[in-house]
This record gives structure tokens, sequence and C-alpha cells, in this order.
């Protein structure tokens, strides 16, 4: 071996003597005791957290009157308004007193079958006198839609 082999492995002989002659500390026991006491081992959960969702609201049941103002809401953005009708529709109360609603529309086409069915969301509020009235969300498209419903708990 050369000279400066020797120089190396000298170097790092001295080394590992160095490290293994410095006095270790060893935890005493209640430390380690207090700091798994300490521990928050509520960070091991085997499921990712999930930030708490806002309160749906309560499920709300339509009367006739006012699905027919839905009706009147929905049917101008259909190929034939009036052959429209209602599929599928989910409304809650909220505590401020309107009703956020999602729901599937359908009209007929110009063959005399079933159109496409389309989305529509959109708030039934209530006059002074009770009537009710439909605002449909015109400014949102199809994505927008899907995200105010799931947002709300309507799917």
């Amino acid at each position: 071996m050369t000279r400066y082999a020797w120089v190396v492995i000298g170097g790092c002989m001295a080394g590992l003597l160095a490290a293994c002659s410095t006095p270790q500390t060893v935890q005493p026991f209640s430390d380690s005791a207090h700091s798994l006491q300490s521990y928050d081992f509520s960070r091991l959960t085997p499921f990712p957290r999930q930030t708490p969702r806002a309160e749906y609201g309560a499920p709300y049941e339509l009367r006739v009157d006012e699905m027919e103002s839905v009706l009147v809401g929905v049917s101008p953005q259909l190929s034939d308004p009036a052959s429209a009708r209602l599929v599928r529709l989910q409304a809650r109360q909220r505590v401020q007193g309107a009703v956020e609603m999602c729901g599937l529309a359908q009209s007929a086409n110009q063959t005399g079958g079933d159109a496409r069915m389309m989305l529509f969301a959109g708030y039934l509020t209530h006059g002074a006198d009770g009537t009710a009235h439909f605002s449909p969300l015109t400014d949102a498209d199809m994505i927008g839609k899907m995200e105010f419903c799931r947002s709300r708990g309507l799917t």
C-alpha cells in the first residue's frame, strides 16, 4: 500500500476511536415515558384528515305550486319549453330561509322523443304573500352547477 492509503486508513481509525470514546448520555426511563405520554397519537390515523364539512341543512319537500315555479324557471333553457318535465329534484332548506335545489329536467325533442336531460341548480324563495319564485343559476356552466350541487350535499 502507498503511504497515502495508510494516512487515510489511520485518519478513519482515529475518527472511529474518537467517536466511540466520547461518553454517551443515556436517556433515563422517566424521560422516555414522559415523551411517550406527551406524544400526540391522534396523528397516527390510517386515513387522511378531512376538513369538517359545512352543515347541509334539512331536506325539503316541494309543494305542487313550488314545482310549477321551478318548471317556469327551467323550461326556457330546454329545447321544447312546452313539454318540460322534472325528472329528479333534490332540495335543502337553509337557515336563512332560502331553499337550494338541484335536479334534472327533460323535454321532448323535434321528433317527439325524449331529449337529453339537463342539470339545473338554483334557489327557491318565497314572497311576502307566500308565492314561490325559482331563480336558476344562469351564469354557471355545467361544471359550475355540478360543484354547486356537490358542495351542498345535493347529488
